[in-house]
């Protein structure tokens, strides 16, 4: 996961993830002279008062970490002022929390209460905190953008936003790729869709869907074009008059857009839909990545600003409907604990979660990009750059085309193009990482669709195969824009053939360092670092299939990284951010395991840090305390859990500079290990599959160490000490 996140450097306001024919959005940095990290103080349980419970102790906790995470942020913009949200089990339930908080029952819909202070939030949540009168959390209700400008307001939003001298390069220097990629070439045009014919016919260059040609779409559809799968796209809305959708979507909404009845009024929420469901071959505009596939659209806005208790609700009902993939094209600096927890669901049920990186040129993480168990994606341009505006970072796992903005000229370049708002034959032209997410999307569409195996097995197996799918078949190619850069486009041709290869071993399962196991598997792998790997049973168990994983085949895809019996090596010299794989082949069944190269980590924890005439000077934290309690747990594997601040993983330090930097858990894995003398004072939730506490809680007062290994082959060692009062 990569987990809640306060920007070392800067904190860019603005969250859009498209950047259209009717918006472009911009963020300033804003730096403080000063800046350190807001730390969580446990509160202590009055002995003499026997109605303070361990969980309103706990919830006390979190409730002043919420109030400290607002002060980053800007009302009305990040969060809305007033108003909160938890997810309840009936409405009775609800009423009795908002009672509690002083509160009013706005809505209450698909198990998501939404309350209304009718006070500041902070204040609201500070209150309710002082007083111990509650176990349940309330979360503030997140603000997530979708800015839109119309192209021609783009010249004043560009001045407005002081960005005039950025300029998108088209020059060799950030071409990294296949420059004569440009257009789909004769023999694979096999569709009568116009927009898909060559660019330099006037009739159709203003919309020529050239991103066809970069993903491979038409190739792909040789194998798969969606047909049986669902796709949930949460987003403004869609068209349901337009001739691209030939009865094949369905329109909802979130109670707080029901009088939209799902309609699209902004054109954002179509245009995505477009992009992975248009029909193909009925003569008229272009055609989807997935044409076959079922849209199930959730209108969560109608104006392009999404708020966290529409997302969670829209998340929920993605879930109850069934759905295969969920595409979620806009973000924000937000964190919910609640969608954190939806995503995981999502995922144990085989379900695929794709998200925008953002579009603030920053790698600052953005949710629900970043939850653990969402795929974010970037986006590149027509030049085979990544785009200027694109968000990058470790944190980033895949990229596809989003198109351009000429800041020089105050105008789109080489958008996407696809349906629009209002009349049937509406289209619209936008750019941003929120058109190349749904083309992710629907090649994980399009994944499913190549094997009924994904479609019929609805586990968490399922989800990881194809996620490990889209990560594995991308062309691994560098995108590049100034001083920063993304690697890996989605590949939808190779995407299809291995799903369509795939044999979904019963035999065999690969097993990583921390116990997990699947057919397909992934994770991080350090810069010189080793990894190692074994084969197991279908259960993961490595005792039963002894000998097997020196007997196999092993392979790697990059010549960086080395196997040998399923010990992973990876060069020093190799490049952090590039993806690829080692898989076993035993007999005629293979398994595999996709990595991503990470930098050496050099230290962990929250950062404190103070910005003087020399630089910054940093220290990491790394004491914390908790109230003891039987029924208070922490997740061990979310260092967050534990310490409630922010976690990173940083790297190349230098004196008086910002250190590079990870989440501490984004996408990383750790072997845990508390003292047997200690342990003995926790109540044991669950386990890893390594047998190391997971879940645990507290009991006893005392001192507790809790011993973190990296798994990503560096066995960087750290330890987070424990007061529990």
């Amino acid at each position: 996961m990569k987990n809640r996140f306060t920007k070392l450097a800067a904190l860019f306001l603005a969250a859009t993830m498209t950047i259209s024919s009717t918006a472009v959005s911009y963020a300033s940095e804003v730096v403080a002279d000063e800046v350190q990290s807001a730390e969580t103080t446990a509160f202590t349980e009055d002995a003499n008062d026997a109605e303070v419970t361990d969980a309103v102790i706990s919830t006390a906790n979190t409730l002043k970490a919420e109030v400290n995470d607002l002060k980053t942020l800007t009302a009305g913009v990040d969060y809305a002022a007033e108003e909160g949200f938890f997810v309840a089990d009936s409405e009775e339930d609800a009423k009795k929390v908002a009672k509690e908080y002083g509160a009013e029952l706005q809505s209450y819909s698909h198990g998501v209460a939404v309350l209304d202070f009718n006070r500041d939030i902070a204040d609201a949540l500070t209150e309710t905190a002082d007083a111990q009168i509650t176990s349940t959390v309330v979360e503030p209700n997140y603000i997530y953008h979708i800015d839109d400008i119309n192209e021609e307001d783009l010249q004043s939003a560009v001045a407005d936003a002081a960005v005039n001298t950025v300029t998108a390069k088209d020059s060799a220097d950030v071409v990294t790729g296949d420059k004569n990629a440009s257009k789909i070439d004769d023999e694979e045009l096999t569709t009568n869709d116009p927009w898909l014919k060559a660019s330099d016919e006037d009739a159709y260059k203003t919309y020529y869907q050239w991103f066809h040609s970069k993903i491979h779409s038409l190739k792909a559809h040789e194998v798969a074009t969606g047909k049986g799968v669902t796709v949930a796209v949460l987003d403004t809305g869609i068209n349901t008059s337009s001739v691209d959708f030939k009865g094949n979507i369905e329109a909802d909404y979130t109670t707080r857009y029901k009088s939209y009845m799902g309609i699209d009024r902004q054109g954002h929420g179509s245009n995505c839909s477009g992009v992975i469901g248009a029909a193909k071959n009925n003569g008229t505009m272009g055609m989807g990545v997935a044409p076959d596939v079922n849209i199930y659209s959730v209108q969560i806005s109608a104006t392009g600003s999404i708020y966290g208790s529409d997302e969670v609700e829209a998340m929920k009902m993605a879930i109850e409907k069934g759905v295969n993939v969920v595409s979620m094209s806009f973000g924000g600096p937000g964190y919910s604990a609640e969608m954190q927890e939806l995503c995981n669901q999502a995922a144990d049920k085989g379900i695929t979660l794709i998200a925008a990186a953002g579009n603030d040129a920053t790698d600052t993480v953005s949710y629900p990009a970043g939850y653990n168990n969402v795929i974010s994606v970037a986006a590149t341009n027509r030049q085979d750059g990544l785009s200027s505006f694109s968000n990058f970072g470790s944190w980033v796992d895949i990229a596809a085309p989003g198109g351009e903005v000429d800041y020089d000229l105050r105008k789109y370049k080489d958008p996407i193009c696809s349906v629009g708002y209002g009349v049937s034959t509406a289209t619209s032209r936008m750019s941003g990482t929120s058109q190349a997410t749904p083309q992710v999307a629907a090649v994980a569409a399009l994944v499913y669709s190549a094997n009924d195996k994904f479609l019929t097995t609805k586990t968490i197996d399922t989800s990881r195969s194809v996620a490990s799918i889209l990560l594995e078949t991308t062309n691994n190619q560098t995108y590049t824009f100034e001083d920063h850069s993304v690697t890996g486009l989605v590949q939808a041709d190779a995407a299809v053939n291995a799903a369509k290869n795939f044999t979904g071993s019963t035999t065999y399962t690969i097993v990583d360092p921390s116990g997990d196991y699947g057919v397909y598997m992934y994770g991080k792998l350090a810069k010189g670092g080793t990894l190692k790997l074994a084969i197991g049973d279908a259960t993961g168990n490595t005792k039963g299939v002894k000998g097997v994983t020196k007997s196999a085949t092993w392979t790697s895809s990059d010549p960086a990284v080395t196997v040998k019996n399923g010990v992973v090596k990876c060069s020093k010299g190799a490049v952090a951010g590039s993806k690829g794989y080692v898989t076993a082949t035993i007999g005629n069944e293979t398994v595999s395991y996709a990595f991503t190269i990470a930098e050496k980590v050099q230290n962990f924890g929250p950062i404190r840090y103070k910005r003087n005439a020399k630089g910054y000077v940093f220290s990491y934290k790394s004491s914390y305390s908790v109230a003891a309690s039987s029924s208070t747990y922490y997740d061990l594997t979310d260092p967050y859990s534990l310490t409630g601040g922010r976690i990173f993983l940083t790297f190349n330090k230098t004196k008086n500079t910002i250190p590079g930097y990870y989440l501490a858990s984004g996408g990383y894995k750790y072997d845990i290990t508390i003292p047997k003398g200690q342990l003995k004072n926790c109540v044991l939730g669950s386990q890893t599959r390594n047998g190391d506490p997971r879940v645990v809680a507290f009991t006893k007062p005392g001192n507790y160490t809790v011993k973190y290994k990296l798994l990503d082959g560096s066995n960087k060692t750290f330890k987070l000490k424990i007061t529990v009062k």
